[in-house]
């Protein structure tokens, strides 16, 4: 399965909505480049209180959001859940219904990694996965929909191995004081992922993205999973771990540092959208922080 054909797939049904709403490809990929260079300005200030929160509403900035970071993010997902499987020699997962929590899922790129690990490895017991997608932009629909259809047609997943997939969509702002279950709890999962997500709710406000994530924490299940990707930066690091740490989480694996995406991946099948977006070229390595954890029994 590969990230890259699956982005491809999907950033061709959103380029030609894009059309329709701006009227041309010109000025499509305009509005695409602009929104790849306020990404690349904009995620290096995320520690920053004074940064704005990011804009996902306009369809040219899921395109360039498509275009630049889900293959990578997506298979640092699928890296961390491969190494927590070496680190044990066994599988990581015991059922073959999986009900996942993606916390600031976007377009859904958490699952995309969790498939992938998973037809990496055809002995995990799993055969339906059932995602709960929270995110406070309700836009991501369109790029969700376009990644699932790629999904269910993509030429190296024979029929026969295609994992069941049900998805839910759960409007958050974690920032917004509602109650537990008008958030659609959250910890109701074996797998809850929180990737490059912590570090957009802790520009916006630490004090209440704390609040948010000690509850999360406390009100986890024995035995469920916890998987943190973000940026590699000692602030939001150290900001993490202490809630992890008073939270009693057991840690299983931990990295930090530089990682690429895989070798087997092909950034060519975004070629085409290549001299489109000003040259631009899609995310291949990051430096991030990952922490495997557990809520303890």
């Amino acid at each position: 399965m590969y990230l890259f054909k699956l982005v491809k797939q999907a950033l061709d049904v959103l380029y030609e909505k894009a059309k329709s709403e701006y009227g041309s490809s010109a000025t499509v990929n305009s509005a695409v480049c602009d929104h790849l260079v306020s990404f690349t300005s904009n995620y290096r200030q995320l520690t920053d209180a004074e940064n704005d929160p990011i804009d996902y509403d306009h369809i040219a900035a899921r395109i360039a959001y498509l275009f630049c970071y889900v293959a990578a993010h997506a298979d640092h997902v699928r890296d961390a859940l491969q190494s927590l499987r070496r680190e044990r020699d066994s599988s990581v997962f015991d059922r073959s219904h999986l009900h996942i929590s993606s916390i600031g899922s976007g377009p859904g790129t958490d699952i995309l990694g969790v498939l992938k690990y998973l037809h990496q490895n055809p002995a995990e017991p799993v055969t339906a996965i059932h995602a709960q997608l929270f995110d406070r932009e309700p836009a991501w629909k369109d790029a969700r929909k376009a990644l699932k259809r790629a999904y269910r047609t993509h030429a190296e997943v024979p029929d026969g191995d295609r994992l069941r997939i049900t998805t839910k969509t759960t409007s958050l702002n974690v920032h917004n004081r509602r109650r537990w279950r008008a958030q659609g709890c959250p910890h109701l999962a074996e797998l809850v992922t929180l990737s490059y997500f912590v570090s957009e709710a802790y520009s916006q406000n630490q004090e209440s993205a704390a609040r948010w994530l000690k509850k999360l924490f406390r009100r986890l299940q024995p035995d469920t999973y916890v998987l943190y990707v973000d940026n590699d930066s000692k602030p939001l690091t150290d900001y993490f771990d202490i809630l992890s740490e008073e939270a009693a989480l057991e840690p299983l694996y931990g990295y930090s540092g530089e990682l690429r995406i895989a070798d087997s991946e092909q950034r060519s099948e975004l070629a085409p959208y290549d001299s489109s977006f000003a040259d631009r070229s899609p995310k291949l390595r990051s430096h991030l922080c990952v922490r495997f954890l557990t809520k303890s029994t």
